[in-house]
């Protein structure tokens, strides 16, 4: 049987990448193909995940995070398990990734910033995995589904190896315009698709919404400008606050619940009268869920929020600090959705993903014997 390798960065206490990961996942099972995640962990993302969940910019454990991140932990432990297929071996190293290759008759890298070359925290786009160097193209069929260089926007130095990397893909499928301009730079072609989270359903893992009074859902972390503007809708509207999963920022909002598991998060969003977020998949959430919103303005990930909500017609929905004291809730209160426009877009992504992967299982049956 035809099988699909993903690799991505499923194993992530951010529920944005977990969920990206699910969606494509859950896209590609839901037509039939087996698809499994390789279950790459390299140290830089286990160290991410610790430090994110533990310190959250602290040099000390704070024992409220300790509590809460372990409960977090454990949710999506739970998660991983009940609604992922992993491959059988958990792979540290990028020696030990080499062995995996041979289980799949192609692989898809993507989606997220997997190819983020700038990005000195993680260091994703620093291994070349993400590029799928460990795979011999003639042996194994190499697609991207949605990848990003995230605020990459020169390859420098790593020009000529990653054009190298490139030439042995089949098909590449990236996230944004920037992307799409830097993988074309070296006379590729490549096609700009929509975030797996919107190909996807989610449905069947979505719980019930939690709360019944009205309220106003935040996922980031926020100014004490942006929270002063958050807490006036609050009052004007008469609705509750809640945070989930939100990182502590100057601001502080009065219900921060930090553990919970994706289906409840996802139940978070369902029922939100109202979305305030400076995060790209707290912004994608909410044009799934058709919730009004606003998304801050983040200069360090204004590239991608900006990209796919110019493509959306949503981009007055990005809010500038230099706006926050002007900003009319009439224009904001409603959300205006050009969902002809979102839907043809839904559609061109799922049909280049699966004529892509139709065009490797063709040439597989031509080389047969």
């Amino acid at each position: 049987m035809f099988k699909i390798g993903i690799l991505t960065y499923h194993y992530s206490v951010n529920y944005g990448a977990v969920l990206q990961a699910y969606g494509l996942y859950q896209f590609l099972t839901a037509r039939g193909y087996e698809a499994e995640f390789i279950d790459y962990r390299p140290v830089t993302a286990r160290d991410s995940n610790l430090k994110y969940l533990y310190f959250r910019g602290q040099k000390l454990i704070n024992p409220l995070l300790l509590v809460s991140g372990t409960k977090k932990m454990l949710k999506l432990n739970k998660f991983w398990k009940s609604q992922i297929k992993m491959s059988t071996k958990t792979y540290y190293t990028r020696q030990e990734l080499k062995a995996a290759a041979a289980d799949y008759d192609a692989v898809i890298t993507g989606s997220d910033e997997v190819w983020n070359i700038d990005n000195s925290m993680l260091e994703y786009g620093q291994d070349r995995s993400f590029f799928l160097d460990f795979i011999d193209g003639k042996q194994v069929a190499k697609l991207s589904y949605a990848a990003s260089f995230g605020g990459t926007v020169k390859l420098g130095k790593l020009q000529s190896e990653i054009y190298r990397l490139f030439a042995d893909f089949q098909t590449i499928l990236v996230r944004d315009g920037n992307s799409q301009r830097l993988v074309e730079s070296g006379g590729f072609e490549a096609d700009k698709v929509l975030d797996p989270t919107l190909i996807a359903d989610f449905g069947e893992i979505t719980a019930p919404p939690p709360l019944e009074q009205p309220y106003i859902l935040l996922y980031g972390s926020f100014s004490l400008e942006q929270g002063a503007c958050i807490t006036a809708l609050a009052q004007a509207r008469k609705l509750k606050i809640v945070a989930i999963g939100a990182r502590p920022g100057k601001w502080q909002p009065p219900n921060n619940i930090l553990e919970v598991s994706p289906q409840e998060w996802l139940g978070y969003y369902a029922g939100a009268s109202f979305v305030f977020t400076n995060y790209f998949h707290g912004t994608i959430f909410s044009i799934i869920f058709r919730k009004p919103f606003i998304s801050f303005d983040r200069p360090e990930k204004s590239i991608k929020v900006r990209d796919l909500l110019t493509d959306l017609k949503l981009e007055q929905r990005i809010v500038t600090e230099a706006q926050l004291g002007n900003l009319n809730w009439d224009d904001y209160l409603e959300l205006e959705l050009d969902t002809d426009n979102l839907n043809q877009k839904i559609a061109r992504s799922q049909t280049l993903l699966l004529t892509a992967i139709a065009k490797v299982k063709t040439a597989e049956l031509v080389e047969s014997p």
